[in-house]
């Protein structure tokens, strides 16, 4: 399961993404501030659909910002707004993966 994240140095959820082992669990890990690339631009979601190889529906991409969301629409990805935990939670446990 790849991921993706934005998450910069000074950004408040920073300390998080960057514990140790976080995102060890994914076999690809997409950080937007080290690709040069930012949401809510096209060419992130294109860049990882490249990437991976995979029809962009079968990426479910997840973000606290409504315009990312559908920038990811856009681009052919499966989208949804999670702005909080609880909301990753249910939306991962509505399409079945968790």
């Amino acid at each position: 399961m790849p991921a993706a994240t934005s998450t910069l140095p000074t950004h408040p959820d920073f300390e998080v993404a960057a514990e140790p082992g976080f995102l060890d669990c994914f076999a690809d890990r997409f950080v937007s501030f080290e690709l040069g690339l930012m949401k809510p631009d096209l060419d992130i979601f294109q860049h990882v659909t490249r990437v991976l190889g995979v029809d962009a529906r079968r990426i479910l991409f997840l973000d606290d910002n409504q315009l990312n969301v559908d920038s990811a629409r856009h681009a052919g990805l499966t989208a949804d707004l999670a702005d909080t935990l609880e909301g990753v939670k249910r939306t991962l446990r509505n399409r079945g993966i968790w």
